[in-house]
């Protein structure tokens, strides 16, 4: 076996799925060995059913599922091939596992993609929060996301997806106001690094799904130097010109927003997301809130930082979504109206907590108007 140390410059796409390294390009530390044990394992232990290290036809789901990362067709995916992220087709060149910052003892990794369609001398970026109520998800693209990946990359836009600390439910050591500092560290990171990847940091949309969403519209509307984290990433300041948001929260500050109407009786505190701001945090009404709590909920509330002049908004949401009822959406449109800020609703009918071609519009017109808004801010 060949040690690989600092001192030697791989390329990332020869490292191993368990390997530490640097890239050629951009000399990015990363590590795919702490992403498949913090973010990837319990994934892989349901998959293996068979329990027998590899995945094949006989782990039935397991197989079906991940079938897509047989990347040699041989009718099984290893550990190996597991950890690695699908390729895009459209990405010239793809950095996988960038760790772009540590804190509380985790380590914080992004993914970058970099277009092969040029479009302008610097290529202007697409920065995406994933969802999974700030204590679940992964920066991993697949399914609906990878088509959006693919579509933006066609556009000659870098596509970049920000993993995150997580809430856990004992013992945690991060909050929601930690995972909008980590995603602005990643935005800051970017923005240290844009020069060797020749990317246009002026030019940047967020976009995010549910927790994801409320995290995006964070980063379009709180002020670039607001939420501090990594103290060596503090010089960079990054202000979106746009944001994609996909049923993500617009304001902790009225738990009706959070009771769709044919759930109207559902047991339980509405507002039940606010527990997760700080410790022994209780899922409660704004109005009833202690203190402290009262002012995470102001300040974790995107429709707070909400100007005439902020950042033009797309949101997208289910009429039929229990999760993050629509009406969130309404509100934050509502109060963009009162002041004159641009705000574009897009309300999709027969959908729940996400998008198929069920829906109407189906998820192929909606990732159309996502590319369209995004083209229109990105290369005005």
């Amino acid at each position: 076996m060949i040690a690989i140390t600092p001192m030697i410059r791989v390329s990332l796409l020869s490292l191993l799925a368990f390997s530490t390294g640097f890239s050629q390009e951009a000399n990015f530390v990363t590590d795919a060995k702490w992403h498949f044990s913090h973010k990837l394992k319990s994934q892989w232990d349901k998959a293996d059913a068979t329990g027998d290290g590899i995945i094949t036809i006989a782990d039935k789901g397991g197989w079906w599922h991940n079938r897509l990362k047989d990347s040699n067709q041989d009718e099984k995916v290893t550990l190996e091939e597991f950890s690695t992220p699908l390729p895009l087709k459209n990405a010239a060149k793809s950095y996988y596992h960038v760790v772009y910052k540590e804190a509380t003892g985790e380590k914080c990794l992004l993914d970058i993609y970099l277009p092969t369609k040029k479009r302008a001398d610097k290529t202007p970026v697409f920065y995406f929060t994933h969802g999974g109520g700030w204590a679940a998800g992964t920066k991993d693209i697949k399914g609906n996301m990878a088509t959006v990946f693919e579509s933006m990359l066609a556009e000659g836009i870098a596509c970049v997806s920000a993993a995150y600390r997580l809430v856990k439910k004992e013992n945690s050591q991060s909050f929601m106001g930690d995972c909008v500092t980590d995603c602005k560290d990643g935005l800051r990171f970017i923005a240290k690094h844009a020069d060797t990847l020749n990317l246009d940091i002026n030019k940047v949309c967020v976009f995010g799904n549910s927790a994801g969403g409320h995290i995006c519209l964070m980063l379009a509307y709180s002020p670039p130097e607001s939420f501090p984290g990594e103290p060596s990433l503090q010089d960079y300041r990054v202000k979106p010109v746009a944001a994609i948001n996909w049923y993500g929260p617009s304001s902790f500050l009225q738990g009706s927003l959070f009771t769709h109407p044919s759930v109207k009786d559902k047991p339980g505190n509405p507002n039940r997301f606010a527990g997760r701001m700080m410790p022994n945090g209780k899922a409660i009404e704004y109005v009833d809130a202690p203190a402290a709590q009262k002012r995470l909920m102001e300040k974790l509330s995107p429709v707070t930082y909400l100007k005439k002049d902020s950042a033009p908004v797309l949101t997208i949401h289910g009429d039929q979504d229990t999760t993050i009822p629509h009406m969130h959406s309404e509100h934050l449109l509502e109060k963009a109206k009162q002041i004159g800020a641009n705000v574009t609703y897009l309300a999709v009918t027969n959908a729940g907590h996400g998008f198929n071609e069920k829906t109407n519009p189906p998820f192929e017109e909606i990732n159309q108007t996502m590319v369209t808004f995004a083209v229109k801010q990105l290369f005005p």
